[in-house]
C-alpha cells in the first residue's frame, strides 16, 4: 500500500511537471501577431476638416481618425495636418490646402508592397516616404498639371489656383511629368521643377532655384519628419519588447530554442511546420532589432540573426511575418548599415550571415546644406510670351523686379 501511494505521488509530480513544462513551452512559442497599421489623419494645428468618401459634408477633425480611399482633407488658415500612411511614411498638409486619397494600399500578405496616389487640389504637401524594396510599390502625387512619381523619398509638391505647380526634392529622385505636354524631368536632391501658366498658356516644365523662404520651410518639415521617425521607432521597439518571450541574455533563452525545436518536431504537416518556422524566425529578428536599435549590441544582434536564419528556406524568408520583422531594420534605411540593408534586399533567399553582416553602429544622417538664393522675391507678372526653358546646368535665379519665379511659400 505504501508503495502504491509513493507511485501515485510520483505520477502526480511527473504529471504536474510535464503539465508545467508544456504550458511553459506553449508560452514561449505563442503566435506572433503584428499590430495592424492604418492610414491615420491627425491635426497638428488650426482647423482641419475631413470629407468621407461618398459624402458631401465636411466634418472638423479634433482627434486622430482613420482615413480610406476616396476621403478628402482640407486645412484652413494657419493650419497643418499629418497623414500617417500605414507606417510607410508621413504626409504633412500645409495651410489652405486640399487633397484627396485616390489610392492607398498596404498588402497585409506582403508588407513590402505599398501603393499610394494623392490628388493635391490646392496648397502644399510635404511627403516623407520610406524606401520601397518591392518593385510593385510606388507613390504618386498629382496636381492639375503635373504627376510626381517616387518609390521612397522626401519631396514637396505645391498646387496653385492658376494650374501652376512645383515639386521640390529633398532626398533621392522624383520623376515629374507634365500632364500638359507629357514632357518629364528627373528631379534630384535640392532641385525644384515647375509647371507655370501665363493666362491660358503653359510654360514648359523646367528647373528653378530654391529660395531663402523655401529653405526655412524645408527645415521646419525636416524637424517634423525627425519627430515622426522617432515616434515610429518607439512604437516598433514597444511592440518588439511586447512580442519578446525571453531575453536572449537570460539563462532561459536556450529553453526557448529547445521549445521551438520540440514544436517543430510535433508539427502535424509541412504547412504547419512552415508557419511555425516563420513565427520563430520573425521573433528572433525582432530580438535582434531590440539589441541593434536599443542597446547597440552588434555582437548579440549578429548572433540572433544567425539564430533566425537557422529556420531558413526561401518560403520562410518570404513569409509576411518575416518580411515585416525585417522591415523594422530597413524602415529608415539612411540609419541602417549597408551590410544589413543588403541582408534585407537580397531576400529571397536569405544569405548565410557573414562575419561582417553588422560592421558599424547606427549613424544618423548629417543635415544637408541647401543652396539658397537670398535675393528678395516679387510677385509673378503675366508676360506676353512664355519664357524659354533654361538648361538644367544654368538654372535661372531671381533677379530684382523682373523675376518670374514665385517661391514655394504659402
Amino acid at each position: 500500500m505504501k508503495s502504491l501511494k509513493i507511485f501515485a505521488a510520483l505520477v502526480l509530480v511527473v504529471g504536474f511537471l510535464l503539465g508545467g513544462l508544456t504550458m511553459a513551452m506553449a508560452a514561449v512559442t505563442a503566435p506572433l501577431v503584428f499590430p495592424e497599421a492604418q492610414a491615420e489623419l491627425s491635426v497638428r494645428a488650426g482647423s482641419v476638416e475631413l470629407q468621407k468618401s461618398g459624402s458631401a459634408t465636411w466634418v472638423e477633425v479634433t482627434e486622430p481618425v482613420d482615413v480610406v480611399v476616396g476621403d478628402s482633407v482640407r486645412t484652413g488658415e494657419d493650419s497643418d495636418a499629418d497623414l500617417n500612411l500605414y507606417d510607410q511614411g508621413v504626409l504633412h498638409l500645409a495651410e489652405n490646402s486640399t487633397m484627396t486619397i485616390d489610392e492607398s494600399f498596404w498588402d497585409p500578405e506582403n508588407p513590402q508592397i505599398f501603393r499610394g496616389e494623392i490628388f493635391l487640389e490646392a496648397g502644399n504637401l510635404w511627403s516623407r516616404l520610406f524606401d520601397f524594396v518591392s518593385p510593385q510599390s510606388g507613390f504618386e502625387v498629382r496636381t492639375s498639371s503635373t504627376v510626381a512619381t517616387v518609390r521612397g523619398t522626401t519631396f514637396w509638391v505645391g498646387s496653385f489656383a492658376d494650374k501652376s505647380s512645383r515639386v521640390y526634392v529633398d532626398e533621392h529622385t522624383v520623376q515629374v511629368r507634365s500632364t500638359v505636354d507629357r514632357s518629364s524631368l528627373e528631379v534630384t536632391e535640392g532641385e525644384v521643377a515647375r509647371q507655370q501658366y501665363f493666362g491660358q498658356r503653359p510654360n514648359p516644365l523646367t528647373f528653378w532655384n530654391v529660395t531663402a523662404d523655401d529653405s526655412r520651410l524645408i527645415e521646419k518639415y525636416r524637424k517634423w519628419d525627425a519627430k515622426y521617425e522617432t515616434d515610429l521607432r518607439a512604437r516598433q521597439l514597444a511592440f518588439a519588447h511586447q512580442a519578446r518571450k525571453i531575453d536572449p541574455e537570460s539563462s532561459l533563452y536556450n529553453f526557448q530554442r529547445f521549445s521551438e525545436r520540440v514544436r517543430l518536431f510535433l508539427a502535424l504537416n509541412q504547412d504547419q511546420q512552415d508557419e511555425l518556422r516563420a513565427r520563430f524566425m520573425a521573433g528572433r529578428v525582432l530580438d535582434a532589432y531590440i539589441e541593434f536599435a536599443e542597446h547597440s549590441n552588434v555582437t548579440r544582434t549578429k548572433i540572433l540573426l544567425q539564430h533566425a536564419q537557422e529556420f531558413g528556406g526561401d518560403n520562410i524568408a518570404t513569409h509576411p511575418k518575416v518580411r515585416q520583422a525585417l522591415l523594422y531594420f530597413g524602415r529608415n534605411r539612411a540609419q541602417t548599415p549597408a551590410s544589413l540593408r543588403d541582408l534585407v534586399d537580397t531576400l529571397p533567399p536569405l544569405e548565410p550571415v557573414a562575419e561582417t553582416i553588422i560592421d558599424t553602429q547606427i549613424q544618423l544622417d548629417t543635415p544637408k546644406e541647401i543652396p539658397v538664393d537670398d535675393t528678395p522675391t516679387v510677385e509673378e507678372l503675366p508676360v506676353e510670351q512664355p519664357a524659354p526653358t533654361p538648361p538644367k546646368e544654368q538654372q535661372p535665379t531671381v533677379q530684382g523686379e523682373s523675376a518670374e519665379y514665385v517661391p514655394l511659400t504659402y
